[in-house]
């Protein structure tokens, strides 16, 4: 896992950037600070801590001081040399706030809401109209104008009853690496689960023998590349269950499996319910916004 180390100008309160590309270029990482990210336009996967689930137009998240993450752009994003995603993001760490902010009023709701980010904080997809306005008005804020801007962005994050916990535990820390052969190993997965993979297959997409990349791969994440794959597609499964009509043995070809008992024991180990059972509890179910079925368990 690679951390980055952001740099934060004596002279600044935070940063706040904007960024146009076919892609996102930073592998899996985290950081000790705070990261509100805005995708203007833009669709694919994220991964925010042990979380995956699509992404599109307008979707914002709020993660939290060592919260590993990752943002995948869709595949018509390398076909097409015409598409390009855009955000922006707004990077800061804890010593912007009151010391005594837990006592203050005023900034109880954002301290609330910053101890939610540390498990990942999804708000969905905004729209231009209400997102775009803040950032533009926290660029163009002057002085101590610029911070209580953002204070009031925050604060009004946090009345949101929208948002809500990617990660049901806070993500744990993995060890850290300087280079990405687990970030490449991920991606393989992410864009290969619903077909068949081989260990000797995902090896020669990094360069190593597949003794050494499982040995590797779990000192790293804690868990075997196989676990990975099973819990990708797990997580695939329960999106088909809850959002389509297809019956449980199409829902199991179409998240990479070839064996219909395989799949039953696997989404039992995972889920504690059988494919139907899920399928049964969850279809339909009015979740106040939050979509279980778009989250998928790494």
């Amino acid at each position: 896992m690679i951390r980055e180390n952001i740099l934060i100008g004596s002279d600044r309160f935070f940063n706040i950037r904007s960024f146009q590309s076919k892609y996102f270029t930073m592998p899996r990482h985290l950081h000790a600070e705070y990261e509100l990210v805005w995708i203007d336009r833009g669709f694919g996967k994220k991964s925010i801590g042990e979380v995956i689930k699509p992404f599109t137009d307008g979707d914002l998240t709020l993660i939290g001081p060592d919260c590993p993450h990752l943002f995948i752009a869709d595949d018509a994003y390398y076909a097409d040399n015409a598409l390009r995603c855009h955000w922006r993001v707004i990077q800061f760490s804890r010593s912007i706030f009151p010391t005594a902010m837990t006592e203050l009023e005023l900034f109880k709701p954002i301290h609330t809401l910053l101890e939610s980010s540390e498990y990942g904080l999804d708000f969905g997809s905004r729209s231009e109209e209400s997102i775009r306005p803040w950032y533009d008005s926290i660029e163009a804020a002057r002085g101590f104008g610029k911070l209580t801007r953002f204070y009031e962005l925050l604060a009004f994050l946090a009345g949101d009853p929208s948002s809500f916990r990617l990660n049901r535990d806070k993500p744990t820390t993995p060890h850290e690496t300087s280079d990405d052969v687990v970030t490449r190993v991920y991606n393989y997965l992410l864009h290969n689960f619903n077909r068949r993979i081989t260990l000797a297959a995902i090896a020669r997409s990094v360069n190593m023998h597949p003794t050494t990349l499982c040995s590797y791969y779990k000192k790293y994440t804690l868990k075997s590349i196989f676990d990975s794959l099973m819990e990708i597609r797990i997580g695939h499964a329960c999106r088909l269950l809850v959002n389509t009509d297809l019956s449980v043995a199409q829902v199991a070809y179409e998240s990479g499996y070839e064996n219909i008992s395989n799949f039953n024991r696997q989404f039992l180990r995972l889920k504690k319910v059988q494919p139907k059972a899920y399928k049964k509890l969850y279809k339909g179910l009015d979740l106040g916004g939050r979509d279980i079925s778009e989250e998928m368990s790494l």
